[in-house]
């Protein structure tokens, strides 16, 4: 559907541009607007998109002849729907799944943070903390806390010592993940 739109967008867009060429480039600047607009409110993902999309979720090096095999396209047309899903900004990037045991990480933890100093000592904290090479992500939440922390640790003497760092920002609260 969205390529049907697209099309049609797309032969609007050329007839209306030969008129307003011989008007102001305003005209064609504010006409250039509205079409990225309105190529934003058609892009939807169909139900192919969103089964690649799952699919390289579960596992993003998925070669795209394996992807086409499942949806019932050609590599080459699993290619282009993936870029075109990176473009449109559905995808954004891709990851890997560690091992953190192997790495020598025994103990992972949430910790929640009760900032001292109004707003902006949040933000302070949130940049400062995100550096920190224990944190794996820091969040602005709702609630009583103003941060939660996932961080990942050697053990527990590596966490006391990273709670001890940190309590310079305010109030912790820890719990220790047993099992993910």
């Amino acid at each position: 559907m969205r390529r049907f739109y697209e099309s049609i967008t797309a032969k609007i867009y050329l007839e209306t541009r030969k008129i307003l060429c011989n008007t102001s480039y305003m005209c064609i600047f504010a006409f250039d607007y509205i079409l990225l607009v309105i190529k934003y409110l058609i892009n939807e993902m169909d139900s192919i998109d969103k089964s690649i999309l799952e699919m390289l979720y579960i596992n993003a090096r998925e070669s795209f002849a394996q992807i086409g095999k499942e949806v019932g396209l050609s590599a080459p047309a699993i290619g282009k729907r993936v870029r075109q899903m990176e473009d449109d900004g559905f995808i954004t990037g891709y990851t890997i799944k560690v091992n953190h045991e192997k790495l020598g990480i025994e103990t992972k933890a949430y910790i929640t943070l009760v900032i001292h100093q109004g707003p902006t000592g949040t933000h302070h904290a949130q940049s400062e903390l995100r550096k920190m090479k224990e944190v794996q992500s820091c969040d602005r939440i709702t609630g009583d806390d103003c941060l939660c922390i996932l961080g990942y640790f050697k053990n527990n003497k590596h966490l006391i010592q990273f709670l001890e760092k940190i309590a310079k920002y305010g109030a912790t609260r820890t719990s220790i993940i047993l099992e993910a």
